[in-house]
């Protein structure tokens, strides 16, 4: 009976130690490498950010032409530990028009453009939202396919609660695309 308890009692601490050496293997902690794409920049209030990613979708299935891009770049300053960044989304409805001025709608060609900021540092408004109130977007598009460019010079202002508030800010980018 000595023995037998004295056995399971062994074999309990042998497996007890082989579990405390090959289960808690302490490893440095995780750090996600930065996704730099090399297909743009933004300048985001005067200071110049590679962009993460710039994609596109043709939001109008009957216009091949219609292009909605997305892009998004890491404005994180010194001293920020949080995420920060700045997502924007351009739609036109036909990128062959090649410039759109912002507010001009005569000709029947959409321009729209949508802005967001989002900075985890910031405890009282960590999603912001910004409107282009003018400017210009520029289009080189790849009709064949291949790469397509961007660039864009705008103004734009906060909106809150469906009121443009605060200054003005400068926007200021480009992005590359392949075009399928």
């Amino acid at each position: 009976m000595i023995k037998r308890a004295l056995s399971i009692f062994v074999g309990l601490a042998v497996l007890l130690l082989t579990f405390s050496l090959s289960g808690c293997q302490k490893n440095p902690e995780f750090v996600n490498p930065v996704y730099m794409c090399g297909c743009g920049a933004v300048n985001w209030v005067g200071t110049e950010y590679p962009l993460l990613d710039a994609n596109y979708v043709v939001p109008d299935e009957n216009t091949e032409t219609s292009r909605r891009y997305y892009i998004t770049s890491d404005v994180k300053v010194e001293g920020e530990t949080k995420p920060h960044s700045i997502n924007v989304m351009i739609e036109v409805n036909d990128a062959l028009e090649s410039v759109f001025y912002v507010g001009d709608d005569e000709k029947g060609v959409v321009l729209d453009i949508l802005i967001h900021e989002i900075n985890e540092n910031d405890p009282i408004l960590p999603l912001r939202t910004f409107l282009a109130t003018d400017g210009v977007v520029q289009i080189i598009p790849a009709i064949l396919g291949g790469t397509e460019t961007a660039s864009f010079n705008l103004i734009v202002k906060e909106l809150y609660n469906g009121s443009l508030v605060g200054f003005e800010k400068a926007l200021i980018g480009n992005l590359s695309v392949f075009i399928n």
